[in-house]
């Protein structure tokens, strides 16, 4: 795949990067929402903009990558985003995961998503873990 990004004109561009798009690209599901949400937003979303804030002070989104896959150890495929963002805060550069949700739930917790858990899964989990213990 290639590593260049190419800029949106709309919410319609997103649709090219699901995994599934003509499933997930439907009126009341999150990724239709969340293309059309971010498209017409001048910045980061208040929310993300509160939790970001208390950890790091305020940030400017500097670019959005919708769809965004992350390869992770142990899976059959690459791990996919909603949104992968880079934003500028006085303290340096972060980047963020973004998962939208309309009337979906988070879920399965980690705890529930460890139940006869598949070797691959300990894989990915450890990896995960390891990452945020050293960075």
């Amino acid at each position: 795949m290639s590593k260049i990004l190419i800029p949106s004109s709309g919410p319609d561009d997103w649709k090219q990067f699901l995994a599934q798009p003509d499933l997930h690209w439907a009126i009341g599901y999150s990724a239709r929402t969340l293309a059309h949400a971010r498209e017409s937003a001048t910045g980061l979303p208040t929310e993300i903009e509160a939790q970001m804030s208390s950890a790091f002070g305020p940030g400017t989104l500097l670019f959005a990558i919708p769809e965004h896959k992350t390869p992770l150890p142990g899976g059959k495929r690459e791990s996919q985003s909603d949104v992968f963002a880079l934003v500028r805060h006085s303290s340096g550069l972060a980047t963020y995961t973004i998962e939208g949700k309309v009337d979906e739930r988070f879920g399965p917790t980690v705890e529930e998503w460890l139940i006869d858990a598949s070797p691959r899964k300990l894989v990915r989990l450890r990896h995960l873990c390891d990452r945020g213990m050293s960075g």
